[in-house]
């Protein structure tokens, strides 16, 4: 059985602020909380509300990523841009938002053709195939088909 130590409240500090920033990204938690001397609630919210994250939850992007993310964003679906940055889609949605970017005007619409398509295949085609023809998700072709006032299967 492993002997349990006495933790005390104390302050941090400055060495022990500068050791967590420099071994928490890097190490594991409990790790740190042993290096430390302190238990892992109290390292976990220190890191937390010094803004120190773990090297995995920090992506790193390059000037020439972001350049070509700012590029690419407007007309390109989001799925593509995730395949040439090769950043998981959540660090490409959350950079998207913190530059402010916003997809073109009209990127979205449909055209008259695209609209006669739609009210021929979708009473009788998969939603799921209707999406994968169109280049377009199945909630989209869901909302479209709504707005014509195309009804369900």
């Amino acid at each position: 059985m492993a002997k349990k130590v006495k933790l005390t409240r104390r302050r941090w500090s400055v060495e022990e602020i500068k050791l967590l920033k420099k071994i928490f990204p890097i190490k594991e938690t409990k790790e740190v909380a042993a290096q430390l001397g302190r238990s892992l609630p109290s390292v976990i919210q220190k890191a937390y509300g010094i803004g120190i994250k773990k090297a995995s939850e920090a992506p790193v992007w390059t000037n020439q990523e972001i350049a070509l993310l700012k590029k690419l964003y407007p007309k390109t679906k989001t799925a593509d841009i995730v395949t040439r940055i090769e950043h998981p889609k959540k660090w490409v949605i959350n950079k998207v938002h913190r530059l402010g970017l916003k997809k073109a005007k009209g990127y979205h619409y449909w055209t008259k053709e695209q609209n006669e398509l739609l009210k021929k295949l979708y009473p009788n085609v998969i939603t799921k195939d209707v999406a994968q023809r169109f280049g377009r998700t199945e909630q989209a072709i869901w909302k479209q088909a709504s707005r014509l006032g195309i009804s369900g299967r």
